[in-house]
């Protein structure tokens, strides 16, 4: 059946929005990979309009799962680049790589799953619009299948990670505003926001981590893959500064939630329709003119190979 070879396409609402460290393949792929065997994806996704402006997106992503007798290795990267009216307005991206270790053996040439596995992994993400400029995360979680049946497959999983951000929190365009300032004036923003001569304020944060997650091969001809994720940091993202003692708010953790579903159609062994649902919610980031919650709906284009 062609679906044991289809590559579910992630872009992270993370890359777009938050994390994107969980990564989520089609039931019957993870379960028939041969030891040995290299399976992917790529996915684009591109709107063009001219109204008073001319609107151009274009965004394109990349995965691929490797297996050996015991372990799984994933890799996933994505790219998107926006213009208005022939100018460019945003770009954001991700590249993320995990391990599933100890998830699986063989026995008498037949894979047996393990119920319980280790998932390190390693996460880098840039985001324009919202005025991220890096995002790196290192760390692991420990998993367990909560039930994995012929055609459906629950997950769940907890874990800790190092966080390090980089917030742009004066734009680009206004950065020469700060070489006008008094250096008293200059010196109480970076005691009391950690605000440096680039207008960036840089964020160091371990964090705990849980997950639950579905895949299910509905059809022959669809798949629907799902995922919720919490993070919650342990120290504040002003912790240490002045501004930490001022308000009950910069004393908070404030957690951070994304749902991701996705739902596939498969048109071909190779050609797929991708339908993407993606939401987070982050009261606790550092970027003071991005909303709390983001969404977004997108449809495109995946080719496995």
């Amino acid at each position: 059946m062609f679906s044991r070879r289809l590559l579910v396409l992630f872009f992270t609402f993370w890359s777009s929005y938050g994390h994107g460290q969980v990564l989520i393949f089609t039931k019957s792929t993870i379960d028939s990979l041969p030891p040995g065997k290299l399976v992917g994806g790529i996915s684009l996704t591109g709107s063009l309009s001219l109204e008073r402006a001319q609107f151009l997106l274009l965004e394109g992503s990349v995965n691929g799962l490797y297996g050996t007798n015991r372990h799984t290795y994933e890799v996933a990267g994505s790219v998107r680049y926006t213009t208005y009216d022939h100018l460019p307005t945003s770009s954001r991206g991700f590249l993320s790589i995990r391990g599933n270790i100890w998830k699986r053996h063989l026995e008498d040439d037949h894979l047996v799953p393990h119920r319980f596995y280790l998932e390190p992994f390693a996460y880098l993400q840039y985001d324009d619009q919202r005025g991220l400029n890096l995002r790196a995360q290192v760390g692991a979680m420990g998993s367990v299948r909560l039930r994995n049946g012929t055609k459906s497959r629950f997950t769940a999983g907890a874990g800790f990670f190092y966080e390090y951000e980089q917030w742009q929190m004066i734009p680009r365009t206004n950065r020469i505003m700060l070489d006008t300032l008094p250096q008293a004036v200059f010196d109480l923003y970076q005691e009391y926001l950690g605000l440096n001569r680039q207008g960036q304020v840089q964020h160091y944060d371990p964090k705990t981590c849980a997950y639950i997650g579905y895949a299910g091969d509905v059809s022959p001809l669809v798949t629907i893959n799902g995922m919720l994720q919490w993070q919650q940091p342990l120290l504040s993202p002003y912790h240490g500064k002045p501004i930490y003692e001022l308000s009950p708010d910069f004393r908070r953790l404030w957690p951070r939630f994304m749902i991701d579903v996705r739902l596939m159609l498969h048109l071909s062994k190779h050609l797929n329709l991708l339908s993407q649902l993606m939401l987070q919610h982050d009261r606790g980031q550092l970027g003071s003119l991005i909303p709390y919650t983001n969404y977004a709906f997108q449809q495109g284009i995946l080719v496995t190979f």
